[in-house]
């Protein structure tokens, strides 16, 4: 996928980016909690923004050269689905750190997303190509798209949980409130559970294209479901239950957990 020098340095800025506003948001929360330095928050915010731009900006440019390139969008093979998504994780990021929002929600969320950007260079070229013609249809790009959005939402649920586990038993991240970092976690997966309905609704249309049953029980619908039922349980939990801030985070991790085993498993079965 990367061979041509505009697409090495697109995918370049995108990950150097990424990695720099990793660590510009590691800087900001060390200043965060001090008293003194908001000039050098402020430049340190900047910096951030600057940095997250750069990266976002290389993605972008990738993903729409390889979509012209292809004459579709560009997300049918391996790498450009993780290209995809470590875009969305970006996008998303930036949507709950926009109104000066917690520095750890780019701390524990970035990393995944470059840690992505690295693993598409292990990949071989046109890994798990979608080629055929007959397999592309209008259900499958949709099944990819909503999968893009709902897991890079739930991304962030995922960094929430983990920092309150964090906190709750090694002592990380004191400063802030579990309740208001749960927060952040629940309103992520709000954003990404209608999403992660239709990547079930939309995979179900496809198989039906495709094999002409709706449902199989292979191991990559099985495990979309569960990851389904856990959000499920996670929304339900806190809005009539009121679950506290520890149990809900495990419920997060638990289901971020799936999607990184339902993907294990797209990839064993398809690509």
């Amino acid at each position: 996928m990367i061979d041509q020098q505009w697409e090495v340095a697109a995918f370049a800025a995108g990950l150097v980016g990424s990695v720099l506003a990793w660590i510009a948001a590691i800087a900001g929360e060390v200043f965060e909690s001090r008293s003194d330095g908001p000039r050098r928050r402020a430049r340190l915010r900047t910096a951030y923004w600057s940095l997250m731009a750069i990266a976002l900006l290389g993605q972008s440019v990738l993903l729409v050269g390889l979509s012209i390139a292809r004459g579709t969008i560009a997300v049918y093979n391996q790498a450009e689905f993780l290209l995809a998504f470590s875009w969305g994780i970006g996008m998303v990021t930036a949507y709950f750190l926009a109104r000066r929002g917690p520095w750890w929600v780019a701390i524990l969320a970035l990393p995944v997303s470059f840690l992505i950007l690295g693993y598409i260079l292990l990949i071989p070229g046109g890994s798990g190509e979608v080629s055929l013609a007959s397999l592309r249809s209008v259900w499958l790009l949709l099944h990819i798209l909503t999968s893009i959005v709902a897991y890079s939402a739930f991304t962030v649920t995922f960094g929430a949980g983990l920092l309150i586990l964090l906190r709750r038993y090694l002592g990380v991240g004191r400063r802030y409130d579990p309740a208001a970092v749960n927060r952040v976690g629940y309103r992520a997966a709000v954003l990404g559970f209608p999403f992660m309905t239709m990547v079930l609704f939309t995979g179900a249309l496809w198989a039906k294209y495709i094999g002409g049953v709706y449902w199989a029980w292979d191991p990559i619908e099985t495990w979309a479901l569960v990851t389904w039922l856990i959000y499920s349980a996670y929304l339900h939990a806190q809005y009539t239950r009121g679950w506290e801030s520890v149990r809900a985070a495990w419920l997060s991790v638990i289901g971020f957990a799936c999607i990184i085993s339902t993907y294990l498993f797209f990839t064993h079965f398809w690509f």
